[in-house]
């Protein structure tokens, strides 16, 4: 199976952890530019002289409501205001708690491909056959969506779910519950699955996230989280180049497709730098060949901390974001997820 993608990274310790303590989001989007003119009809960017194409994804927090039609709504709105289709999109679920299906087959239907974030648990729980059950159902649902699907199983082990589940001392636990998933998925003939296996960045600077790497013959796409924490945890600014340096220098290596799984910035009222951070990140897919898909995380920080993340904090942020979505380089179409890897039915 061929494979290509590039990662995002955490510039702090862990990343926002999505559907495990979603926060109520207001429905009103703080600074959002709410006379932008964005086409009803979205379109994806214009041919132009570019060698590649990239996939553009996203995670979209709803805005007010949690429930099915918000979600939609909230992705419909995210389309609408970058004025295009999203070509991925990321869809967050908790480990025993039942997937969206039918969610999932309207982004499919829709035109969008599907990232799917499924959480972890302790090892004892999946090694002693506990879940399989569990295991097996949810692979006979990725199955029956008859479309290739990124698996992004057990994001982030290297940050707090795995220090609080009991991997930290024994990464190589985290490694024997991966095979014990996959063949589960095999078994099940869920075979239009790539696994995406997505530490943060944060541990890549460290030399930890390594340790927890499942093996070259289980994984199909490498990714990390990574955010650029301004102003919330630090006053530092980080180009997305600095903040990925250390992952996409280990990762490039290893042959395999790199994704950016999560990325965002915090919004900074005194200066431009989250502006900054989204046209670094356009430099950095642009530099990356590896790179074929970049999912933003468009939502407030999950955990409170005081970062927005959301695309639109303020007019300027969402101008910067729409110009990186509108590029031909990010003109990747869903059916690509195919072509790249080889997995259509």
């Amino acid at each position: 199976m061929a494979v290509a993608l590039v990662a995002a990274a955490c510039s702090g310790g862990d990343g926002p952890s999505g559907p495990e303590g979603e926060p109520a989001v207001s429905t009103t989007r703080p600074g959002a530019d709410t006379t932008a003119s964005v086409p009803v009809e979205t379109t994806v960017p214009p041919e132009g002289e570019v060698t590649r194409r990239v996939l553009l994804g996203a995670y979209v927090a709803p805005r007010g409501e949690f429930g099915d039609e918000a979600r939609r709504e909230a992705v419909l709105a995210h389309e609408r205001e970058i004025g295009r289709p999203l070509a991925l999109v990321n869809e967050f679920f908790a480990f025993e708690k039942p997937w969206a299906v039918e969610r999932l087959r309207w982004h499919l239907e829709s035109g969008r491909a599907l990232m799917i974030s499924w959480n972890g648990a302790p090892a004892d729980s999946i090694l002693s056959g506990q879940m399989d059950a569990v295991i097996a159902e949810r692979a006979r649902w990725t199955r029956d969506l008859n479309a290739t699907v990124i698996m992004r199983f057990f994001w982030e082990p290297d940050a707090a779910k795995g220090e609080r589940w009991g991997y930290h001392d024994d990464p190589a636990l985290y490694g024997q519950v991966w095979r014990h998933v996959r063949d589960i998925f095999a078994a099940e003939g869920a075979d239009r699955v790539l696994w995406a296996w997505t530490p943060t960045t944060f541990h890549f600077s460290d030399g930890s996230a390594p340790d927890f790497y499942p093996g070259d013959d289980v994984v199909d796409l490498i990714g990390a989280d990574g955010y650029l924490w301004v102003p919330c945890r630090s006053d530092e600014y980080r180009s997305a180049s600095e903040e990925y340096g250390d992952f996409l220098a280990w990762a490039r290596g290893r042959g395999k497709p790199l994704i950016v799984a999560e990325w965002g910035a915090g919004e900074n009222p005194a200066s431009d730098t989250k502006e900054r951070f989204i046209d670094s990140m356009a430099e950095m897919v642009d530099r990356v060949p590896e790179i074929v898909a970049v999912v933003a995380f468009d939502s407030p920080d999950p955990e409170d901390r005081g970062c927005d993340f959301e695309i639109d904090s303020s007019p300027a942020a969402l101008s910067s974001y729409r110009e990186f979505a509108s590029s031909p380089l990010m003109g990747g179409a869903p059916e690509s997820v195919d072509e790249i890897f080889g997995t259509g039915g």
